[in-house]
């Protein structure tokens, strides 16, 4: 599960703000320093050669690979040039009857996708936020597996809902966050039956990969 801050920001700008004509790419960064990074790999295999180096507080261990949203322009050569690396929570898939309480508060489902190659799941979300005077709580997000069954055709189907506990934030204000889901075959199936609670009702969406 990740702990999601109450004050939590948009990962992007919208509209024609400082990053609307900056290229944006999901991917694994590599800090040669606590809070540098390198070097990046995208979801769609690109290798990226960071310059000046990306700063990132949140990536704190040196030497270590980094879930991120990065925007970047191009400087020349082999070399770009970052602009933002915003974290993007790495949500480990915990079987249902390990989860003493499922919750399910809704969320605004915005896109969910299987990265090139079958690496992750990611998913855009929209959550529900804000800052109330005396309240110091953060939401809780996750991926739980319900079941692995098996579809018409007889293959096998993993059955994932999202995992949310709104833990009394105040819903104020939409932020955006992209959340991945590695799929390093721990799943036990090569299709996945996503379910996720939004405020206009459940959402379902299968993937194979």
């Amino acid at each position: 599960m990740a702990l999601l801050a109450a004050c939590e920001h948009s990962t992007y700008d919208e509209g024609d703000g400082r990053y609307s004509y900056l290229k944006v790419d999901l991917a694994l960064a590599h800090t040669v320093a606590s809070g540098q990074m390198d070097y990046a790999v995208t979801d769609d295999g690109d290798s990226l050669l960071l310059s000046p180096y990306a700063t990132a507080k949140w990536a704190s261990k040196a030497d270590t690979l980094y879930r991120t949203l990065l925007y970047y322009d191009v400087s020349g050569g082999q070399a770009v040039k970052p602009f933002s690396a915003a974290q993007v929570p790495v949500l480990s898939v915990r079987d249902r009857a390990d989860v003493d309480t499922m919750f399910t508060d809704a969320v605004n489902f915005e896109s969910a996708w299987v990265s090139r190659g079958g690496q992750y799941l990611n998913m855009g979300l929209l959550l529900k936020t804000g800052v109330k005077e005396g309240v110091d709580a953060r939401q809780v997000i996750g991926i739980v597996r319900d079941s692995v069954g098996y579809d018409a055709q007889g293959d096998a189907v993993c059955y994932l809902t999202l995992y949310h506990r709104q833990n009394g934030v105040p819903e104020y204000y939409s932020s955006k966050v992209y959340v991945s889901v590695p799929l390093n075959g721990n799943l036990r199936a090569r299709k996945i039956h996503l379910s996720v609670n939004s405020y206009t009702g459940k959402v379902d969406r299968v993937f194979q990969y």
